[in-house]
């Protein structure tokens, strides 16, 4: 995992541009079959991890955990 870490870090400025390219239509891709795949138990995760990100967010707090919750 740090490799891919490092790897990032180090991609020339072209580089990087490509890789946010690539992870935007990825990641519109991603969202879309979530929405279409989700059922009620997935919205209810989705709307307490949201709640919590911004509770955390509210007390000034580190929100990695509620961030990646909520993308899971």
């Amino acid at each position: 995992m740090d490799s891919i870490f490092s790897d990032v870090i180090n991609l020339n400025k072209e580089n990087f541009a490509s890789l946010i390219e690539a992870r935007y239509y990825l990641e519109l891709n991603s969202a879309r079959l979530a929405a279409e795949r989700r059922d009620e138990n997935d919205v209810r995760q989705m709307r307490e991890a949201m709640a919590d990100f911004e509770e955390k967010t509210r007390l000034q707090q580190p929100v990695v955990q509620e961030d990646m919750l909520f993308h899971i």
